[in-house]
């Protein structure tokens, strides 16, 4: 589709990175892909957000990770 794409794995890549893309931005559109970390959780999430989910009323009882 014509757009310019921007590959950042590291964070001091970031700077130079904006750099090229806000003077490429003038004639050609742009792609920035930030490579992170899967396993590192930022704020705003809590640490239980990945949890398996357990089920207290007997009613769901069949959807708690316990009885997979």
């Amino acid at each position: 589709m014509g757009a310019k794409g921007i590959k950042i794995e590291k964070p001091e890549q970031i700077e130079s990175a904006l750099a090229e893309a806000f003077e490429t931005v003038k004639t050609t559109p742009v792609v920035l892909e930030f490579m992170v970390d899967g396993t590192q959780l930022a704020p705003p999430f809590r640490r239980d957000a990945l949890a398996l989910p357990t089920r207290f009323l007997p009613k769901y009882a069949h959807t708690d990770h316990r009885n997979w």
